[in-house]
């Protein structure tokens, strides 16, 4: 019989915030996050003006981990899951 690992696998929401300007995008990203089961991620699209740094202070105030930061072309990518 072969071991089989089972893999968690968590459904992402995207959220597309790059036309908005801050306090836009973090206002919408906490509204967002209350209401984020906790089997899910929230995968974040912001434009460059957004301070990642307020996301990291958001996360911390919720409960919930910034899994994922990345810096693409004229964007900012963040995962964020809950810490459950």
């Amino acid at each position: 019989m072969k071991n089989v690992s089972k893999f968690n696998i968590m459904e992402m929401i995207q959220f597309d915030l790059r036309s908005y300007l801050c306090p836009v995008p973090l206002v919408m990203a906490r509204c967002a996050l209350k209401q984020l089961p906790s089997h899910v991620q929230a995968l974040f699209r912001l434009n460059k003006q957004s301070d990642i740094r307020d996301f990291e202070l958001l996360c911390e105030e919720m409960g919930l981990i910034l899994k994922e930061k990345r810096e693409n072309k004229g964007e900012i990518q963040l995962i964020i899951v809950s810490s459950n």
